[in-house]
């Protein structure tokens, strides 16, 4: 039984590899997986974000708030570097004072704050800065009334930075 067990772990040893393998494209699995990580990771950090109409992620969800303070109300983590637009609808239930929304980032107000009277939803989209990892996010408020929000969405396209002329 013990010498049953010694080749199978032989076996397996010669068809996936050590962890300890160097990494080949001809060596063990592990190699291999060693070497495609490497290649993944140098071609993924060439690669960015550039706006545009390309949906890539959505919180439709209608939300409310009343309130004088900008309360964030919806949040999306980013997880590429580059420029990425946002969007969402805004709208208000009374034509007295504005429903306010506006974009931040990480827990800070980024960009124009916008404002509407509108009882219907208006769309408003803005062009951003990420790097990966960033909240992306939707604050509301400012105003005594209710307002709502909703589609809240990031839209961009993936981009490569390569051909770039260094002297001509």
């Amino acid at each position: 039984m013990f010498g049953m067990m010694e080749a199978m772990l032989s076996f397996l040893r010669r068809q996936v590899g050590l962890r300890t393998d160097s990494a080949s494209a001809s060596g063990s699995l592990h190699a291999k997986v060693s070497e495609f990580r490497n290649f993944a990771g140098a071609y993924l950090a060439l690669k960015g974000s550039i706006a545009s109409d390309t949906l890539r992620t959505s919180a439709d969800t209608e939300r409310s708030f009343t309130g004088l303070e900008m309360e964030i109300v919806k949040s999306i983590r980013a997880f590429v570097r580059g420029t990425i637009r946002v969007s969402f609808e805004l709208r208000n239930t009374d034509s007295v004072y504005p429903a306010r929304g506006q974009i931040y980032k990480n827990g800070d107000p980024h960009g124009s704050e916008r404002r509407t009277f509108s009882l219907s939803y208006v769309t408003f989209r803005e062009d951003i800065e990420v790097t990966e990892g960033d909240y992306v996010q939707l604050a509301i408020g400012g105003t005594p009334q209710t307002i709502f929000c909703r589609n809240f969405r990031i839209y961009y396209d993936y981009r490569t930075y390569d051909n770039i002329v260094i002297t001509n």
